[in-house]
């Protein structure tokens, strides 16, 4: 038989109804006494989709997001890059125009700036 882990702390442990072994509650120590090994952090690739604005959208925003997905930058990676919310992108894409200061931070990251400059006549 299996010599049982026992914890330090009274709060992980419970006598068992019919016998006098103990029971360990927490995760952990169930780990400890079994010696699995802990788990290994698994990484998955998270799957890219494309950003497709709709015809009524800004052009700078239309054009941000062709950029995106030319980089394939996701919105999520772009909103930690920049600083941007991620909601921001949905708002720009369904109801409100973008600020100067949040294009230009999107941009950036891309490797691209705005410029201004005067219009030919």
């Amino acid at each position: 038989m299996k010599r049982l882990f026992r914890p330090t702390d009274p709060k992980e442990t419970r006598r068992c109804r019919n016998t006098a072994r103990l029971f360990v509650s927490s995760k952990r120590a169930r780990r400890a006494q079994a010696e699995v090994p802990p788990r290994r952090a698994s990484y998955k690739m998270e799957r890219f989709r494309p950003n497709l604005p709709p015809a009524h959208a800004h052009p700078l925003v239309k054009r941000l997001f062709a950029e995106m997905n030319a980089q394939q930058c996701s919105q999520e990676m772009m909103a930690a890059r920049s600083g941007v919310g991620r909601n921001t992108f949905k708002d720009w894409r369904t109801r409100t125009d973008p600020t100067l200061s949040n294009l230009e931070a999107c941009f950036n990251v891309l490797g691209f700036e705005l410029v201004a400059r005067k219009i030919k006549e």
